[in-house]
């Protein structure tokens, strides 16, 4: 959150990926997460992956795109969902 700026109420706002929709495709869902909640993400043909934070491929605010599940072809992303790190079982 730090790379961005304090907007006045009629800016036109901040880009924040700097991607090529036509190849890259839309962006599935984002959340803001700590370094040591976990995600989980679940496709719309049952695949589920389930990984801590602190292990993604981290980008910056204007970056390309990092894939962090690879999905087949007619499968999509169906839901995301942030796992706080004080409940995934793990005392802080």
């Amino acid at each position: 959150m730090k790379e961005y700026a304090v907007q006045g109420r009629y800016t036109k706002g901040v880009a924040t990926l700097g991607r090529d929709v036509a190849r890259a495709g839309v962006i599935a869902a984002a959340r803001v997460v700590a370094e040591d909640d976990d995600v989980t993400i679940i496709s719309t043909n049952g695949h589920v992956l389930r990984a801590r934070v602190a292990n993604l491929p981290k980008a910056r605010r204007t970056s390309k795109e990092s894939p962090v599940m690879n999905l087949k072809e007619g499968d999509a992303v169906a839901s995301i969902a942030r796992l706080e790190a004080k409940s995934n079982g793990k005392k802080q």
